[in-house]
């Protein structure tokens, strides 16, 4: 559920670092951790292209 949330919020605001921050966050909750490394490298980059 709050998968689908934070997806929706992403193509709502797709600008939003914190957003792709918090997908990787649960998505590493809930164990898929190599998935959750991949978002938090995109997050990165989201941080390094907005600042």
């Amino acid at each position: 559920m709050a998968f689908q949330y934070i997806n929706k919020a992403i193509r709502i605001q797709p600008k939003r670092s914190d957003l792709y921050y918090n997908r990787a966050f649960i998505i590493g909750r809930a164990g898929n951790y190599g998935k959750a490394i991949k978002e938090f490298t995109l997050t990165l980059h989201k941080i390094s292209t907005i600042e």
